[in-house]
């Protein structure tokens, strides 16, 4: 299993790769955004249903980060707490 996060500014990404960004979302994105990607590679069935599953308790938190303009940090360490419990199997 292979399991990997990235967040990036938008306003940092190269033309290239915000071009790639916007192929991949379908449509034109703002400069001042950010993009937050998840590689899950080779994900068993148990495994998708505990990601799936956190991913739905982390949603609140993403709005949160929104509302109150939290830090990338803070969202970072959220998500890598996340991928390392779905990793462990702790849901």
């Amino acid at each position: 299993m292979c399991m990997e996060s990235v967040i990036r500014d938008i306003d940092d990404l190269s033309a290239a790769d915000r071009q790639a960004v916007e192929a991949l979302v379908g449509h034109s994105v703002g400069r001042k955004g950010q993009v937050f990607l998840v590689l899950l590679d080779e994900l068993t069935p148990e495994q998708r249903n505990r990601w799936d599953a956190l991913m739905a308790s982390v949603s609140p938190f993403h709005g949160h980060v929104a509302a109150t303009g939290a830090s990338q940090g803070v969202l970072e360490d959220e998500i890598d707490r996340t991928i390392a419990e779905v990793r462990s199997g702790q849901t």
